[in-house]
């Protein structure tokens, strides 16, 4: 089974919101190979999910500190995109990703998994907060879900996702190295979560990084990725 990869160059998050909507709203299951994009961002954004709603204060905030917000086509809380590596899987309801929303961020999960271990990590799902309090706090590294990674029990990577009868997206994130004052300086709290510079030295540049979880995705689906050919 074939599938495709793409790194593309950092964008505004307005431009890379916009890619990820196009490959998931024209992906056709018949003619289309599943396409996993990997990404960055040229300034430091807030995305937000597709169904939440920041207060007036915190648009203050990011207003005068000069970070725009971009709307997610997926759902999930606020992440601020800065020293991450963004990346997302656009695939039928079928494969690796068949099933429900769970079962299908389990699969997904499973391959990060699987290409972290290459970097010597022994990363894990994340568990289910209790319904009581959930997503009061608007950042997502307060949250932990079953969609999430961990490395014992700090969030590492975050993922949210969106599907329609034909198809789905996942959108997920990876810190390399958290920005923790900006993220206190936004969110006025301590932030939560780990990155890779807290376990690996050197810490993996983006390729490298993206390297692994394909090669994570081919060993633990039996699958084979190729170059996209064209952006689209």
């Amino acid at each position: 089974m074939i599938w495709r990869y793409r790194f593309d160059p950092p964008a505004d998050g307005a431009s890379q919101m916009q890619q990820d909507q196009a490959a998931y709203s024209d992906f056709q299951p018949v003619s289309d190979l599943p396409l996993l994009r990997f990404y960055t961002w040229s300034a430091p954004t807030l995305s937000i999910g597709r169904f939440q709603s920041l207060s007036e204060v915190l648009h203050e905030r990011l207003q005068t500190l000069n970070i725009p917000v971009v709307r997610r086509p997926t759902g999930g809380q606020a992440i601020l995109h800065a020293g991450d590596l963004t990346f997302s899987l656009v695939a039928p309801h079928s494969g690796p990703l068949q099933g429900n929303v769970t079962q299908s961020f389990a699969a997904f999960a499973a391959g990060v998994i699987c290409g972290l271990q290459m970097l010597g990590l022994n990363a894990s799902l994340g568990y289910n907060q209790p319904e009581a309090g959930r997503f009061k706090a608007p950042s997502c590294l307060e949250h932990t879900t079953a969609a999430d990674i961990c490395l014992g029990n700090q969030k590492l990577l975050g993922a949210a996702q969106v599907r329609s009868r034909k198809n789905l997206l996942i959108q997920a994130v990876i810190y390399r190295q958290l920005h923790r004052e900006l993220l206190q300086t936004i969110f006025e709290a301590s932030p939560s979560g780990t990155d890779l510079a807290a376990h690996l030295t050197p810490v993996p540049d983006h390729q490298t990084l993206a390297q692994c979880i394909c090669k994570g995705f081919e060993k633990h689906w039996g699958i084979r990725f190729e170059p996209a050919t064209e952006r689209g």
